[in-house]
């Protein structure tokens, strides 16, 4: 069996990488992956916390049944715990459990 090599020309589209400080972190699926941990991106947080308040609101009117919305929320929160916000998360849904 014989093993062909071939060589990729990844020099001129990698300038750049090696000057960028890995502290200041590499942005990755909506997360920012530092090496302290990982973190949502900003504009990711915002499309969560608008998209729940929404979820939240159509079950107040009566639009979603409580088996949607869990299913619906349970898969965002799944998302979402992958980065290091549990505080934002606990601070973002005190108001919601308030009304239980």
């Amino acid at each position: 069996m014989q093993v062909k090599v071939i060589t990729l020309p990844f020099e001129d589209q990698c300038q750049g990488f090696d000057d960028a400080p890995v502290a200041c972190g590499i942005p990755f699926l909506g997360f920012v992956i530092r090496p302290g941990g990982v973190r949502l991106q900003g504009a990711k947080w915002r499309r969560f916390r608008r998209r729940m308040l929404r979820l939240e609101a159509a079950f107040v009117a009566g639009i979603l049944s409580e088996a949607e919305l869990a299913q619906r929320v349970t898969s965002m929160i799944g998302h979402v715990a992958h980065a290091d916000v549990v505080e934002a998360r606990r601070r973002f849904f005190e108001p919601s459990l308030a009304l239980v």
